[in-house]
């Protein structure tokens, strides 16, 4: 298997192409390096906690041979890239390892892993709190003075029993043809007079 990686990495880094314009026409040179993944803040929560966690993994790993690089970009205001080393004397280096691991499945084992997390978890929760207290500060029905914990119990009641679901943007949306506002106003009187 080491062959196999070691020659997908010697195909990738001689089919390289680095953009004259891009830096100056000696900004990239042939030194082992290579571009490899790449995350923006136009790509959705769950790309960028997989981009986390891939970073981490790295970082832990082979840290010799890992450069994480931020850089000003006009179309989304930056980007972070992972460039790596992926062969050292003749040997796959572990940042290449779980590049090339991480390529194969174009990173879908990473975006498993995000949406199982607890970062992920902690977001979608967010989500429907903000959703919560947007679409209550909307409606004069409902008291504007909820505490943390009936936040949280009406979220949680949101997703259980409700099927209310947060999209990639953090927007909520709830399966069936029910209305989202009517929705969340139920669920928050129900919790309330409990």
């Amino acid at each position: 298997m080491s062959a196999e990686i070691l020659e997908w990495w010697e195909d990738q880094l001689a089919g390289q192409e680095y953009p004259s314009d891009y830096g100056g026409d000696d900004f990239w040179s042939d030194d082992g390096w290579i571009l490899t993944v790449s995350w923006n803040p136009m790509q959705t929560k769950l790309e960028e906690i997989a981009f986390e966690i891939l970073t981490e993994e790295l970082m832990q790993a082979d840290e010799d041979n890992f450069d994480l690089v931020r850089f000003r970009h006009w179309a989304c205001g930056y980007v972070m890239q992972v460039n790596i080393r992926p062969i050292v004397d003749g040997k796959v280096t572990s940042a290449g390892d779980i590049v090339y691991h991480y390529m194969l499945d174009d990173g879908y084992d990473y975006l498993e892993r995000a949406s199982e997390s607890d970062a992920h978890y902690e977001w979608e929760r967010e989500m429907i709190v903000d959703g919560i207290g947007y679409h209550i500060k909307c409606n004069s029905s409902i008291s504007h003075d909820l505490t943390d914990e009936q936040l949280q119990d009406i979220a949680t009641h949101l997703v259980h029993e409700c099927d209310v679901c947060v999209e990639s943007d953090g927007s909520l949306w709830v399966s069936g043809a029910e209305d989202l506002a009517t929705v969340i106003e139920e669920a928050t009187k129900l919790v309330i007079n409990e």
